[in-house]
């Protein structure tokens, strides 16, 4: 899933190359954010990727220190107008020949289980789970931003996502009763 352009490649250019190099230091991260977004299905983190690509080769790339911040920002609108197309796809009829779009009620439902848990959770927890799951930072990001040990985050981690499960089971549990 990485870059496959060799940068030695006699038909390239400079800008090229440069872009090439740009690309490829932001690969392990444009591919887990792509794979996070895409609820790990390959196929579909790739396109992410590519149009990622794709739409930052028409952006100057090469004043900046730290482009991270412009890679997510397009990565995560490229996705979002993946999911309005497929939002607006022609409803499949069901069998009293009425219109319904598959799952919309149940991400619905899933989206308010989501925000209940998440309001339950400590601020501190919240933040970091919102970092490493949303924003896409490694753990070692996380602990330079926290000014902490990557082993301590990994240990916050560990709890948090204990914490948010509890929490999401809990309300499972009364939701069918």
């Amino acid at each position: 899933m990485g870059a496959e352009i060799p940068p030695d490649d006699p038909n390239l250019g400079k800008v090229d190359i440069a872009y090439w190099e740009i690309a490829t230091r932001y690969s392990s991260r444009l591919q887990r954010l792509a794979l996070r977004l895409c609820q790990g299905h390959d196929e579909p983190a790739r396109d992410l990727i590519q149009q990622t690509l794709a739409n930052t080769a028409r952006c100057d790339l090469y004043d900046c220190d730290d482009l991270w911040p412009l890679f997510r920002k397009i990565m995560l609108n490229a996705h979002i107008d993946h999911g309005r197309l497929r939002s607006r796809e022609q409803p499949l009829p069901d069998s009293d020949g009425q219109a319904v779009h598959p799952g919309v009620a149940d991400q619905t439902v899933l989206r308010a289980q989501l925000h209940q848990v998440l309001a339950s959770l400590p601020t501190d927890q919240v933040r970091l789970l919102q970092f490493v799951y949303r924003e896409g930072y490694s753990l070692d990001e996380v602990a330079a931003k926290l000014d902490v040990t990557p082993e301590a985050v990994k240990q916050r981690l560990k709890r948090a996502r204990g914490r948010f499960r509890t929490v999401f089971e809990r309300q499972e549990m009364v939701a069918w009763e």
